[in-house]
């Protein structure tokens, strides 16, 4: 905020209002809880501060000092953990809205204008900007009652069902990967390993440790999801790829366990890439291409990645990128949680669930991704790869 000093100058009377209304200033913004004024030829606002945040002024001034051991300068950010980007939002507080159920309507026009107008605030906003606001909300009304045409695809209907769809199923299958993962450590080596000792001596205590990390991936991508860090849930997500290959590796061959697995010296050590290209799956290789060696990208650091950290996804231009790169993670957690049930020496009833377990959860991930193709850039093989991947049923039991 900026305060009016000796060199501000104040707004006629009879002048025509600053804020675009076109009304003289006395009969506009003058009867406002705010002041408009002008200082080196720019039109600033000064509004009076409520107490709450008067007291959080002072305490990130105190912050400020405590962190670099000086007073806060004029030029200075003293809320930290914001840069602007351009954009009018900030994608916590849409969260935060909708998890306090404030209308869509209401959230669109705040990503468009960067207000939330309120009973006690409309005093602090000029009437132009909340004639803007609610144009805004109109809009949002409007083009959701709208009657999409033929040839044309109704945006905001669209990002709406898109992204409540792809949270439905991923809550739903978070769920049921978390009981299934426990369901197989429970049924095969609660009473067969001490976990605090942990060894590998047989496919089903291989079987248990992928599991384990798998359920790990799992826990960190269900808290992931929650702060929108997609790069993250990628990089995640590239942990259970790996696990996923290495059992498909030992379902196809038995001699895999002891050659690659016991004897894990440097020189026996397949890559990812080998065990993709030996894969019996035909999309394997595809899927290490498309995906593996693009979330190796978040792992380390590389200068193609940074407009992806950088960027602030759009909650009404976009599907929430966070949650396709969540379902991405579930469905090769489901294809991981698949290669597991078929390990030799398996429970039978274990086997039996978890056959149709994963064979409806396909049937869900292929509906995820046939939406999030209508999204995505044509030349984006990854969805369509991954499509034609859930629909393989290779198996060697």
């Amino acid at each position: 905020m900026t305060s009016p000093g000796n060199t501000h100058q104040t707004i006629k009377k009879k002048e025509q209002c600053p804020c675009g209304s076109g009304r003289q200033y006395r009969n506009c913004c003058k009867k406002k809880d705010f002041l408009l004024y002008r200082k080196d030829g720019k039109v600033f606002k000064k509004i009076p501060l409520v107490k709450e945040l008067s007291d959080e002024l002072k305490n990130q001034k105190v912050l400020f000092k405590e962190i670099y051991g000086r007073e806060v300068g004029e030029h200075d950010f003293i809320f930290f953990g914001i840069y602007n980007d351009k954009r009018n939002f900030d994608k916590f507080t849409v969260k935060f809205l909708r998890d306090a159920g404030f209308p869509e309507e209401f959230i669109y026009a705040y990503t468009q204008t960067g207000l939330i107008p309120t009973e006690f605030n409309t005093g602090l906003i000029s009437d132009t900007e909340l004639e803007e606001f609610t144009m805004y909300v109109e809009e949002y009304r409007e083009s959701i009652q709208e009657a999409p045409a033929s040839n044309k695809v109704n945006i905001l209907m669209y990002i709406e069902f898109s992204n409540h769809f792809l949270n439905e199923v991923f809550d739903k299958l978070f769920s049921y990967l978390m009981y299934s993962y426990n369901y197989f450590i429970r049924t095969h080596l609660e009473e067969r390993q001490d976990f605090f000792n942990y060894s590998v001596q047989s496919y089903l205590d291989f079987g248990g440790l992928c599991a384990i990390k798998t359920l790990k991936n799992l826990e960190s991508i269900g808290q992931l999801i929650e702060y929108e860090l997609e790069e993250n849930i990628l990089a995640t997500t590239r942990f259970v790829f790996e696990s996923y290959l290495y059992l498909v590796m030992l379902n196809q061959d038995k001699s895999f366990f002891q050659k690659h697995i016991l004897n894990n010296s440097k020189s026996n050590r397949l890559t990812i890439k080998s065990m993709s290209e030996r894969s019996m799956f035909d999309q394997d290789k595809k899927l290490y291409e498309l995906f593996f060696k693009t979330s190796s990208k978040y792992v380390h650091l590389d200068v193609l990645t940074a407009q992806s950290y950088f960027k602030v996804s759009h909650p009404f231009e976009e599907v929430n990128r966070s949650l396709v790169a969540s379902i991405i993670g579930t469905a090769f957690s489901i294809l991981t949680l698949e290669q597991i049930s078929i390990l030799e020496g398996n429970n039978p009833q274990f086997k039996q669930d978890i056959r149709y377990m994963t064979q409806n959860a396909k049937q869900d991930l292929i509906k995820c991704f046939e939406v999030i193709k209508s999204d995505a850039s044509p030349q984006d093989e990854m969805y369509s790869t991954m499509i034609s991947r859930l629909r393989e049923n290779k198996t060697k039991e």
